[in-house]
Formats: structure tokens, C-alpha cells, sequence
């Protein structure tokens, strides 16, 4: 099974933070803050296990991943 990779980004259109499954073009959610939508993008994870979740910086630079295996 091919882990899910959800990645916290800075969407530059209107200062908010996006939620987007890499392979994807669109944005799955928008929020606010990066801390709310780093919350949910690893909720979301949680869910779909295998799966990662990949912070970026606001210059769109990786920050962090967490990884969520099978076995938990």
C-alpha cells in the first residue's frame, strides 16, 4: 500500500495555510493559521495510515515530516 502524503503549505493567494495530497493539484483544505492546519493534515493522516505528514516553512522550504506507519 502507497503511503498518503498530505503537505501544510503557505498559499501565497490569500495568507492562509493549505492542505494538499501530494500527486494532487488543488487544495483538499484552507486554513488560517499553520498550526490548525498542521492539526488536521495529521487527524487526516491518522486516518489513512500508511501515510506522512510534510510541514513546509513559509519560503515553501520543508520544516518537518511525521511519518504514520501501518502498526501505528
Amino acid at each position: 500500500m502507497e503511503a498518503k502524503i498530505y503537505h501544510v503549505v503557505p498559499n501565497e493567494d490569500n495568507n492562509k495555510w493549505d492542505i494538499k495530497i501530494e500527486g494532487r493539484d488543488h487544495s483538499e483544505k484552507t486554513f488560517d493559521t499553520k498550526d490548525a492546519a498542521t492539526d488536521e493534515a495529521r487527524k487526516m493522516a491518522d486516518e489513512a495510515r500508511p501515510s506522512q505528514v510534510v510541514l513546509h516553512r513559509e519560503n515553501g522550504e520543508v520544516e518537518d515530516v511525521s511519518k504514520y506507519s501501518i502498526n501505528g
